[in-house]
């Protein structure tokens, strides 16, 4: 009777077993949180800033100085796309002083694009 060497009996038989699940683990999980182009932004009549974005879940939105050193106000959206039909819109949260001034156009931190607002 012969007996197959270590590497067919027991360690191929692990390599595939980890592998399967590594694979499998990746299948149908929650896509990885990303960041979101604006496709629009406008003023509502209270005065708030809106933005709307791809279809996702559990979207946020950072707010911050614009990496670019320009004067504008730089809104990035995070949040996980999938497949189907909606948009997403967020309230913005500025600064009482940003929202007085109701700026035109802001930037958009994904894509470094200037956004003109509606």
């Amino acid at each position: 009777m012969t007996t197959k060497p270590f590497t067919r009996r027991v360690a191929l038989p692990i390599v595939a077993a980890l592998s399967a699940a590594a694979w499998l683990s990746a299948c149908g999980g929650p896509a990885p949180r990303t960041a979101l182009a604006i496709e629009d932004a406008h003023w509502t009549a209270r005065g708030t800033l809106v933005v709307t974005t791809e279809c996702a879940d559990d979207v946020e939105v950072e707010v911050g100085a614009d990496h670019g050193g320009s004067d504008l106000v730089e809104v990035t959206l995070w949040g996980r796309p999938r497949v189907g039909r909606c948009r997403p819109s967020l309230e913005v949260p500025l600064d009482p002083g940003v929202r007085a001034t109701r700026p035109s156009q802001v930037v958009d931190g994904t894509t470094s694009m200037v956004v003109d607002i509606a």
